[in-house]
């Protein structure tokens, strides 16, 4: 685990958040089902931008579209509208991170090396 991947675990932290939330406050509305589904592509897409970085990007318009869906969308409380916009928020702005390009094996981090 590499320090300049911290975007990414943060962001897949931010995915799980959202996706437990709808169970720990048992939220069944249509703001509940946003949360769980946008919460498994952000999991999903933070993972796959440990190996291709321009996934965040689409991270970060999942983000745009938590931010409305927290301003628009009928919440539980006021305290998961805010969760849900601030999820968002933060999602944005984790794109603009440069992060490195792919994971590397250590064993193949030589120059020159060949099994």
């Amino acid at each position: 685990m590499g320090l300049g991947r911290w975007t990414h675990w943060l962001a897949l932290a931010i995915g799980v958040w959202l996706f437990v939330s709808v169970f720990a406050f048992r939220t069944s509305s249509s703001a509940g089902f946003n949360r769980l589904m946008i919460g498994l592509f952000v999991s999903s897409l933070a993972i796959h931008a440990m190996w291709a970085p321009w996934f965040r990007w689409v991270n970060a318009l999942l983000g745009v579209w938590l931010v409305f869906t927290g301003a628009v969308f009928d919440h539980a409380s006021p305290f998961l509208a805010l969760s849900t916009m601030a999820a968002g928020a933060v999602l944005v702005v984790l794109a603009f991170f440069p992060t490195p390009g792919r994971l590397t094996d250590p064993r193949h981090a030589f120059v020159g090396y060949r099994p």
